[in-house]
């Protein structure tokens, strides 16, 4: 019996290092998940009873779980590498109209300009129009290469989080050329109805306990006017979001007027956070469209 146990140990602690061999060899692998070895006692019952006074026969491997957590978004040199931030698995089609599912978002365009990836699997999704879903089946998406009539950008999506540890700026009032004037911001590209780009950033700067101004620039021309807040955001202690009520905050100016709205906030634990805010609008004609803040 005690041969059995410790036999039964060595199986077991060898499939948990394969496991761990298995994660470190895929360290630099787009998209792998990790995996982890869960253990099991292993009791032996007789046939007249439970075996209550019966020693445990050993140990097994019950299961080798995949662990999804998010990984580590970074910046390439391929413009077609594309990230998942949270839930969700990119839908391929094979050769052969297989599916499968993966994490990994290495693609580049083949010579029919649909997007695939190392395997030529195509990567496909719904059809839509205006952002409303038109097709009941996902199909491979294909990049025309033809020349394309400029759009503007519509949309930003942003995920922030403001920590309410930080002390108050040391220079009022607010200086986008001056650091010490806020605490955080972030930037992203966006285009107008010509295709030229232009640079919009927010600024957020804590004014007291809870309560913070965003401020917005672009081109590096602050929006609405110098020194005038976009918005003003006050939390509770708990980090929820009370005032303004959402929406929030639109500023208009010369040459095209703009809408920049805070439509979403929710709370993030270690600090205060506005969660996945969007904003819409027109900014010097260009409707934002993108952008994330890690």
């Amino acid at each position: 019996m005690s041969f059995q146990q410790g036999l039964s140990g060595l199986n077991a602690s060898a499939k948990h290092l394969d496991t761990i061999g298995n994660n470190v060899a895929n360290a630099n692998t787009i998209g792998f998940k990790q995996s982890q070895a869960q253990f099991a006692d292993l009791y032996a019952t007789s046939l007249a009873g439970s075996g209550a006074v019966q020693v445990g026969t050993g140990v097994k491997i019950a299961n080798v779980a995949q662990q999804f957590t998010q990984g580590n978004i970074t910046n390439t040199s391929n413009s077609m590498d594309t990230a998942i931030s949270g839930q969700g698995f990119f839908r391929m089609v094979d050769q052969n109209g297989g599916i499968s599912y993966s994490r990994n978002g290495q693609f580049q365009l083949d010579k029919n300009g649909y997007i695939v990836n190392s395997q030529g699997h195509q990567v496909s999704g719904y059809m839509a129009t205006n952002g409303i879903i038109t097709a009941a089946q996902p199909v491979p998406i294909q990049i025309i290469a033809a020349d394309l009539t400029p759009k503007a950008t519509s949309k930003i999506a942003l995920g922030l989080n403001l920590d309410q540890r930080m002390a108050l700026p040391t220079i009022t009032p607010f200086d986008p050329n001056n650091p010490q004037s806020y605490n955080s911001s972030t930037s992203l590209t966006v285009y107008d109805s010509q295709g030229a780009s232009h640079v919009a950033s927010m600024y957020f700067a804590k004014t007291a306990p809870n309560t913070w101004s965003s401020y917005l620039t672009v081109d590096g021309n602050q929006v609405p006017a110098a020194g005038t807040a976009l918005t003003s955001l006050t939390f509770n202690t708990a980090g929820a979001l009370t005032s303004p009520t959402l929406p929030v905050a639109s500023a208009a100016f010369s040459p095209v007027p703009a809408a920049i709205s805070i439509v979403g906030a929710s709370v993030a634990a270690g600090g205060t956070s506005i969660t996945g805010p969007s904003t819409t609008g027109l900014l010097v004609g260009a409707t934002v469209t993108g952008g994330d803040l890690p």
